[in-house]
């Protein structure tokens, strides 16, 4: 009996989809768990590696299983700033090098560095366990004499856990499903320090300096973000922009960032509600919010200014929060900008002390 066309194709189909999902599950559990210690590492990870010693990274790497990358306490990880072996990404625009002069294109601000991908280094791992501890922390930098925040572009995850981990000199770091994150730093990057698209993760007890663009950027992940330290930024500390997904859990940081914006809600209409509470904002510092967000903002002390987005009926109620005066009247008038009559702003309850559990602990 001679088959449809349409079965064939699903034959096919099924066939292909098996021999992929068998590679990808399969393969880190047949092949043996590799040991790799002051050594140089590019290409492509098919299996479990343990990672300790000084590691430099020479070329792009990618994981195409799922397979679990271990790194040990005190491990280096040394990132070369030029002469990438093993580039696997041939998109034009990432091949363009030298500094941007003309306007924001494909992800590269004006005056910004392009990606130069010919030469620099991006790394794609499944699953990353780095197991740093406070007298022998795990590092990931570059091996540049002069490190900036342009030096290697990416690091990219897509689970996984990290421990006392300092991460340095890179454009971005990519964050999926629920990893966690805690006891960790990240300075003098060019992009986002951690850039969240998807998952629930969990950022606890961290601190950021030194990012010139977002410390945190959020696009549709819902993460916590729980007891860290924002300070000495260029950029922004927490850019969400929900895309009516994200339910970020903003709590107990502290963002000592006079002059910059310390979180920036650039969308709204989430689905379900977030919550920004018990945080402490330095003076002079801002939170930006869209106008038609769903969030919380409770029990803060917000010693800086809030501003919406134009654009929307109706308005916002905040939660009691420290505002540095009791006086409603005062701080609708010197806390609020960009007021307008067809958005109505209320503060029912001022706390008159500062809540003693705001900020980081």
């Amino acid at each position: 009996m001679k088959l449809h066309w349409f079965f064939k194709f699903l034959i096919v189909t099924a066939t292909l989809i098996f021999l992929g999902l068998s590679f990808y599950f399969g393969l880190p559990r047949v092949l043996p768990t590799q040991n790799v210690k002051d050594s140089e590492v590019y290409g492509l990870i098919l299996s479990d590696q343990v990672w300790s010693g000084e590691i430099r990274v020479i070329g792009d790497i990618f994981s195409p299983t799922n397979s679990t990358v271990i790194v040990l306490p005190g491990t280096k990880i040394i990132v070369a700033i030029k002469g990438d072996k093993s580039n696997m990404d041939f998109l034009p625009w990432h091949r363009k090098s030298g500094i941007n002069t003309g306007p924001f294109t494909k992800g590269v601000n004006h005056s910004e560095p392009f990606w130069d991908e010919a030469q620099k280094i991006q790394i794609h791992l499944n699953e990353l366990r780095v197991f740093g501890n406070f007298a022998s922390p795990v590092s990931f930098s570059s091996d540049s004499d002069n490190p900036s925040a342009y030096d290697f572009n990416v690091l990219s995850i897509r689970g996984g856990r990290i421990n006392n981990g300092i991460f340095s000199n890179y454009r971005r770091f990519e964050i999926g499903g629920d990893t966690v994150i805690s006891n960790s730093a990240f300075r003098d990057t060019g992009e986002c320090s951690l850039c969240l698209s998807r998952g629930k993760p969990r950022i606890e007890n961290s601190r950021f300096e030194r990012s010139l663009r977002e410390s945190v950027w959020v696009q549709r992940a819902s993460p916590e973000i729980v007891n860290n330290l924002f300070q000495n930024l260029l950029g922004e500390g927490i850019k969400v922009d929900a895309k009516r997904l994200s339910v970020p859990i903003i709590t107990d940081n502290s963002f000592e960032m006079p002059g910059r914006t310390a979180i920036d809600l650039v969308s709204g209409g989430q689905l379900n509600e977030g919550l920004i509470a018990r945080n402490s904002f330095s003076g002079n510092s801002e939170i930006k919010i869209a106008c038609d967000s769903n969030i919380r903002i409770r029990d803060n002390v917000i010693s800086g200014s809030v501003s919406f987005t134009s654009g929307c009926a109706g308005g916002f109620t905040f939660g009691p929060n420290y505002w540095g005066s009791p006086d409603v009247r005062v701080i609708l008038a010197e806390k609020i900008l960009n007021k307008n009559n067809t958005f109505k702003i209320e503060i029912p309850t001022v706390l008159i002390i500062p809540p003693k559990d705001a900020g980081r602990k």
